[in-house]
């Protein structure tokens, strides 16, 4: 079958070599089978003593700019309006090409992590998962006691257990990822297929918006709920409500990596590949991890009942759950790219 000139151009790098030149025969066994596993390239051979290679040498060369003309050397590289002539000059430039490429995606991405990355720790608190914790909190907060300073401080507490557990839970995978980032095909394998399993999530969160929202329970597991109750009745009663709203919010904090980890694992894969500072990240994905418990504690000091805001939440289910689906394809897309860029 003839190669045309549409044909060429579905391939990112275009060489025009001959079966006579050993130069070029030396890079087509060696160099480009490296270069292209390394960038994730693909490259197609043209023999430039064909006539309808020729012609599609011709054509690359107008494309770019250039006047038509034999070249002083062989082999002759095309990648997008860059040409590379000779060995030594391919071997030296043609990697600088490919990787400034990488680093142009590799930015573009760095410039939405950020946003993606808010958005993400907002969903994972306000999460259906997070719902049975956020309404349980509201019961809490009332039985804690009487006066108005107890709830303060022991909001307070709650909050910071569930705040420090999550952000070091967020480190412990962190140092989990750099001791598999030494494996390059591992890493790329990691990334890629948590990418598809976030798509995968996305679908399926998508598709489950559309469940009535009185079919969802907004409810801790009773294993869990038996548990912390048991913790309220042995210490909470003895007057220790701060250390034991501390450690109520770390096991709710840890209930919840285990619920919604599928959400976190993927931000910080992204945090730690593609921002230079992991712990600043990690703090702002935490921050807006518990502002939706910071508002449930607002909403609560002033007297919303937790029927009212269970009611509430159940409605906005649904719209949660769609909002859940973008992000999971956002970052699922965002993780293959990088598996294909690495």
């Amino acid at each position: 079958m003839r190669k045309n000139l549409k044909f060429c151009f579905l391939f990112t790098i275009i060489v025009f070599e001959s079966p006579n030149c050993p130069h070029c025969q030396k890079l087509k066994k060696e160099f480009f089978p490296y270069i292209c596993k390394l960038y994730n390239e693909k490259v197609e051979f043209f023999d430039l003593g064909k006539v309808e290679n020729y012609k599609i040498y011709s054509e690359n060369l107008k494309k770019i700019g250039l006047e038509v003309s034999l070249p002083s050397e062989l082999p002759v590289v095309f990648y997008k309006n860059n040409v590379v002539v000779g060995e030594k000059e391919i071997k030296e430039k043609l990697p600088i090409l490919l990787k400034g490429k990488n680093e142009i995606v590799s930015n573009k991405i760095k410039e939405i992590t950020l946003p993606a990355i808010i958005l993400a720790g907002l969903l994972d608190g306000i999460n259906p998962c997070a719902f049975g914790v956020i309404v349980f909190f509201v019961s809490f907060l009332i039985a804690t006691g009487k006066s108005k300073e107890r709830i303060i401080y022991t909001g307070i507490f709650y909050i910071l257990g569930v705040f420090l557990t999550y952000f070091f839970i967020g480190v412990f995978l962190k140092g989990i990822v750099n001791l598999i980032s030494a494996i390059n095909v591992l890493v790329k394998f990691i990334f890629l297929i948590s990418g598809f399993f976030c798509v995968l999530a996305g679908f399926l969160n998508i598709i489950e918006c559309k469940k009535d929202a009185r079919e969802y329970k907004i409810k801790l597991p009773e294993k869990v709920k038996k548990r912390i109750n048991q913790i309220i009745a042995s210490f909470f009663m003895k007057n220790y409500h701060l250390p034991t709203s501390f450690f109520i919010g770390a096991i709710i904090s840890i209930q919840e990596s285990i619920c919604t980890g599928q959400l976190y694992l993927p931000s910080i894969l992204l945090i730690s590949k593609f921002s230079r500072n992991f712990n600043l990240y990690l703090l702002i994905y935490n921050l807006f991890f518990i502002m939706p418990l910071i508002f449930i504690f607002l909403f609560v000091f002033f007297g919303m009942k937790s029927q009212f805001l269970s009611s509430i939440l159940k409605k906005s289910l649904p719209l949660t759950k769609s909002l859940v689906g973008i992000i999971f394809l956002f970052l699922g897309s965002l993780l293959i790219i990088y598996s294909f860029i690495r």
